[in-house]
C-alpha cells in the first residue's frame, strides 16, 4: 500500500492557510517521502459507496475517491467488490481502475486520552458522528495506527490519503518513521515488494 498526503492539509481549528504557507507544507511534506496528490486530466468519482453511484463510477469515470471515514476496510472491499462487478458489466477491467482512499485522519500519539479527545471532541462532532464509529481511523499509538492501514491494505486498498489532524509535519514525520516500516508493501505492478515504501 502507498501512502499519500490529502492536500491541500489544515490543522482543524487554526483557521485556513495562507497560498505561501500551503506552498511550504507541501514542499516539507514532500521531503518526508510521502506522495502528494494533484490534480490531473482523469474523472474520478468521490463517493461513500452507495449502489447509486458506484454504477455511475463504472460507466462514466476514470477512478474511484472513496472515503476513509464512512468506510471502514470491510464496507471498502464489499463496495470495491460490487465496483468491480459494474466495470465487468461494462466491459472495463477492473484491473486498470483505480482508486484511492481520502479523508483518513491521522494521529499518532501515545496518549489514550489524546486520542480518545480527538475522536470524542474534534472529529465526532466536526462530522456528526459517534466517536465509536470512527475507531478504524489511525488516531492513536503507533500500533493501532498499524494495524489500521494494514486492514486497509488486507482489504485492497493500494494508495490512502492521510489527513494529519494536527501539526501535520511531524505527524508525517512520525508516521513514516513509527507506522509505514511495519506495513505491507508492493511493487509498481501490485506485488509483493520487501521493502518499505510510503
Amino acid at each position: 500500500m502507498r501512502l499519500g498526503v490529502h492536500l491541500p492539509v489544515a490543522d482543524l481549528g487554526d483557521g485556513l492557510p495562507t497560498a505561501a504557507a500551503l506552498r511550504d507544507y507541501v514542499r516539507a511534506a514532500r521531503d518526508t517521502g510521502f506522495e502528494t496528490v494533484a490534480g490531473n486530466d482523469h474523472l474520478r468519482y468521490a463517493s461513500w459507496g452507495s449502489p447509486e453511484r458506484l454504477r455511475a463510477l463504472a460507466a462514466d469515470a476514470d477512478g474511484w475517491i472513496a472515503s476513509g471515514y464512512n468506510a471502514r476496510p470491510s464496507a471498502y472491499a464489499a463496495a470495491r467488490a460490487t465496483l468491480d462487478r459494474h466495470l465487468r458489466a461494462a466491459g472495463r477491467d477492473p484491473a486498470g481502475f483505480p482508486d484511492l482512499i481520502a479523508t483518513v485522519w491521522l494521529q499518532v500519539t501515545d496518549s489514550a486520552a489524546e486520542a480518545d479527545a480527538l475522536l470524542r471532541d474534534v472529529l465526532g462532532p466536526a462530522l456528526g458522528r459517534d466517536p465509536a464509529d470512527l475507531v478504524h481511523l489511525p488516531v492513536g499509538p503507533p500500533e493501532h495506527c498499524a494495524r489500521v492501514l494494514a486492514d486497509y491494505a488486507a482489504a485492497g486498498a493500494r494508495r490512502v490519503l492521510l489527513w494529519p489532524l494536527r501539526d501535520g509535519l511531524r505527524q508525517l514525520h512520525r508516521c513514516a518513521e513509527e507506522v509505514a516500516p511495519h506495513l505491507p508493501t508492493t511493487d509498481e505492478s501490485g506485488g509483493a515488494d520487501r521493502s518499505p515504501r510510503v
